[in-house]
């Protein structure tokens, strides 16, 4: 038995390894050099230069981009049943791809999820890069001098790499594109493209135009409404958090904004109620209308079907997986319970020293003379120096889960910046609820 385990985690751990990516995420800024497909690598402050767009916009939407390829990395591992220990281990341990972005001399800002093959330039060397999807941005684009309006722009884009992130590039929404406003009602598919793209840019950046509502439309056109879905979305994150949104997208790969919220609903039955409150919210309560939410209420099992046309009817399934933001909840909570405990000794322990010196005290003056008083003195030096050991060495414990209540906290306060997770960190430092 004890060898059919082994084997059976040597064979989840060999599984693991090889979805392991080869570059470590980051933006890489290029310009085409020619017409044969070659790009030169260009800094930052360059591009910069040519494109007027706060770096910090761009560092805190690339870490949306990181966060989804872990997340699809993750679905990938569970997909071939490796056990949850080892995935977290792995995924602490794992390298991603890098962004791209172009750019150009257009009027337009446009994202090619379907990917292409590079050839980037850099010291005279050349590096060939295949099916990557890249992010080209015009010199020219309208508002070109505004950071405002690019900061928004480029977050947006950098949602649609996130979403594609999220797919692998697989089973992505089928879409014609096409011009569109925050206002449109285009097909669900694009809807879904564009909608997650615009609260993407909300949760990075900031839109004022999001979250927004819409009255007087039909659960149909709502369903095809990008600003819509972006305001849902928004609300979705802060109620609880994007690691949720981002692992529901990379696991059922939903086809448009009905088919993401019926799969939430059904992951999170308990959070139905407050989807519910959101879509109606921003729909002038027209999505979903009370019979239905009266239907799922009191379906046995709990059945959702947000478009009525029955091929997305989703049930509720309670999973046992905790999210991110739990796990590390848990892990902090765990490490200082144990700096808890550790406190509480070394408080007793110095109270003991503290009278066992102040014993020592009396008794020296009594052991000039007396010999069986000099004997119990000397026991006693021994044993305030073996206490004292035992000191020094529970406080460097204890330094050092401090260290690793810090990296807890400062992981946590990551996902919180990105997750809007209701907790945050108090004057000492520890988790508290918001």
């Amino acid at each position: 038995m004890w060898g059919l385990t082994m084997k059976s985690l040597i064979l989840n751990l060999a599984l693991s390894l090889i979805f392991i990516f080869q570059v470590y995420s980051k933006v890489i800024f290029i310009e085409r050099l020619d017409n044969q497909g070659s790009f030169i690598e260009i800094k930052n402050e360059a591009f910069i230069k040519k494109i007027p767009i706060q770096n910090q916009t761009v560092q805190k939407a690339i870490a949306g981009y990181e966060l989804a390829q872990k997340i699809a990395f993750q679905q990938n591992l569970r997909k071939k049943n490796i056990p949850e220990a080892n995935i977290r281990f792995l995924s602490s341990k794992r390298k991603s791809k890098a962004l791209y972005i172009e750019i150009d001399n257009g009027n337009w800002a446009y994202n090619l999820m379907s990917g292409i093959n590079l050839k980037i330039v850099k010291n005279q060397q050349i590096t060939r890069v295949n099916n990557v999807p890249i992010i080209k941005i015009g010199r020219n684009i309208p508002h070109s001098n505004s950071p405002l309006f690019l900061g928004e722009t480029i977050s947006h884009e950098i949602g649609h790499s996130v979403m594609n992130a999220l797919y692998e590039g697989k089973n992505l929404p089928r879409s014609k594109g096409g011009s569109h406003t925050i206002d449109s009602i285009k097909s669900p598919a694009f809807a879904w493209i564009e909608g997650f793209a615009e609260y993407y840019a909300a949760t990075t950046h900031g839109d004022p135009d999001i979250p927004r509502t819409y009255r007087n439309r039909s659960p149909k056109e709502l369903n095809g409404s990008e600003g819509y879905i972006a305001s849902v979305l928004l609300d979705l994150d802060r109620s609880f958090n994007k690691e949720d949104i981002f692992s529901i997208i990379s696991e059922f790969r939903p086809q448009g904004p009905a088919n993401f919220l019926e799969e939430y609903i059904a992951r999170y039955p308990n959070r139905a109620e407050r989807v519910f409150q959101i879509m109606r919210k921003y729909s002038g309560d027209n999505w979903p209308d009370s019979k239905l939410i009266v239907k799922y209420q009191q379906s046995n099992p709990k059945e959702i079907d947000l478009d009525g046309n029955n091929s997305g009817s989703r049930f509720a399934r309670n999973s046992n997986r905790p999210s991110k933001s739990e796990t590390l909840e848990n892990e902090i909570k765990k490490t200082q319970k144990q700096i808890l405990n550790i406190e509480n000794y070394l408080k007793r322990l110095s109270a003991f020293i503290e009278r066992v010196y102040g014993f020592k005290q009396n008794l020296f003056k009594r052991s000039q003379n007396n010999r069986f008083a000099r004997g119990l003195l000397n026991r006693i030096e021994k044993l305030l120096n073996r206490v004292n050991q035992r000191f020094d060495k529970f406080q460097k414990v204890e330094n050092s889960l401090r260290q690793k209540e810090k990296g807890q906290i400062d992981a946590f306060n990551r996902l919180k910046s990105f997750g809007q997770v209701d907790y945050i960190g108090d004057s000492s430092g520890r988790i508290v609820r918001n």
